[in-house]
């Protein structure tokens, strides 16, 4: 009769969960060195995992440091038709990337990029291998970013002329 009474009131739940915490407070009450430990292992991964995703959260939400990165689109393609191993994708020609440049109305400027794998680097007799990206000459322009280090080819150069400049 108790029981079909409580079920009936809706809160047996909260009645079951005070019930389940005396019975676990008494329990460590009991083990004192198993309560330590216990408090301890869910102390260090909560904290744990405050501090990871507080990090993931501050990396994932930092803005890329561009001008304007609101309004930075990608544009590609898929190839349904592709080698499977390609993943599906399909290549962009340069004609193509200045054709969307070149429509000022729709876009402020366009860019290429193609990631570049196991490029060898030496560097005061260090060699090493490195990974990186090959990008159109306006890539610095369209980011609003200046160039630093390394080199790279003008748009205006011709090819008989390409040397390594300041973009």
């Amino acid at each position: 009769m108790k029981k079909r009474y409580q079920g009936s009131r809706g809160l047996a739940w909260l009645e079951d969960l005070a019930r389940d915490m005396r019975y676990g407070m008494r329990t460590l009450a009991n083990a004192p060195r198993y309560a330590a430990v216990a408090i301890l292992t869910l102390a260090l991964g909560i904290g744990a995992t405050t501090a990871l995703f507080t990090a993931v959260r501050d990396v994932l939400s930092r803005s890329l440091p561009v001008e304007r990165p609101e309004e930075l689109i990608e544009l590609g393609c898929v190839n349904p038709l592709a080698d499977p191993s390609d993943a599906g994708r399909c290549n962009t020609s340069f004609a193509g990337v200045n054709m969307y440049g070149a429509d000022r109305d729709v876009v402020a400027g366009a860019f290429a990029f193609a990631p570049i794998d196991d490029i060898g680097l030496s560097y005061r007799g260090v060699s090493e291998i490195a990974h990186g990206m090959l990008t159109s000459g306006e890539t610095y322009g369209v980011l609003g970013v200046v160039h630093t280090s390394g080199g790279c080819w003008s748009v205006r150069t011709t090819a008989p002329e390409r040397r390594w400049s300041p973009c």
